[in-house]
């Protein structure tokens, strides 16, 4: 819906065809960058693929990681010394209206802050759980199903993406080295009608949205 692509930040590209300026280029977190991790007797050595500095951490002396091709039983897996994995990072945040991580509430670059999809994704309504704080922002929290890894010197986090009052935002669950952080936000279930389900133009506005009743053909 905004149009984030995040090999071509910035931009407008709803398909997700471009390419063009990768999220935090040049980072060890780049998007899409791959960081062979090995457990060593010192600590934890990282090697990236995109030409950011190699080295080995001594602050860390565990590294455990989601195998995300683990389709049943327990997909956490840790590394026995000397042992090696390679992570891609998928990590990024962005703000929809400049479809970056610089925060512009004038620009409308993917979605201006007065379209309906703005106010449908970012804000509060008035008959939500934040009522004193409709149409706009703050406290907006919810999470939706976009996980992601983020490769940083010497562990990696892994994490579900969230909207957060006013940009798309990643937060960390797990580290690599066996921290855990337990935040809390809302969610926004989606819901899958009948295909003999039909919408009705109702000819009434809520919320700066126009409002339709289902009805069965």
């Amino acid at each position: 819906i905004t149009g984030y692509n995040p090999n071509n930040t910035g931009v407008k590209d709803k398909n997700k065809t471009g390419s063009g300026t990768k999220y935090a280029t040049g980072e060890r977190y780049e998007y899409g960058n791959n960081v062979k991790y090995t457990l060593i007797s010192t600590g934890v050595k990282y090697e990236p693929t995109n030409g950011t500095a190699s080295g080995t951490s001594t602050s860390y002396k565990q590294f455990t990681y989601h195998d995300s091709t683990v389709t049943s039983g327990y997909p956490w897996k840790s590394l026995a010394t000397n042992g090696s994995v390679t992570l891609r990072s998928s990590y990024y945040y962005y703000y929809p209206t400049t479809l970056t991580d610089i925060d512009d509430k004038t620009a409308t670059v993917g979605i201006g802050v007065n379209t309906t999809e703005y106010k449908m994704l970012f804000t509060n309504s008035s008959t939500g759980a934040d009522t004193s704080n409709s149409g706009n922002e703050t406290n907006f929290c919810y999470w939706f199903g976009s996980p992601f890894v983020i490769t940083i010197t010497g562990y990696a986090n892994f994490g579900v993406r969230n909207v957060y009052s006013g940009y798309v935002a990643a937060t960390y669950l797990y580290y690599s080295y066996g921290k855990e952080y337990t935040p809390y936000y809302g969610v926004r279930p989606v819901v899958t009608l009948d295909s003999k389900v039909r919408l009705k133009d109702s000819g009434t506005w809520k919320d700066g949205c126009k409002l339709y009743n289902l009805v069965i053909k």
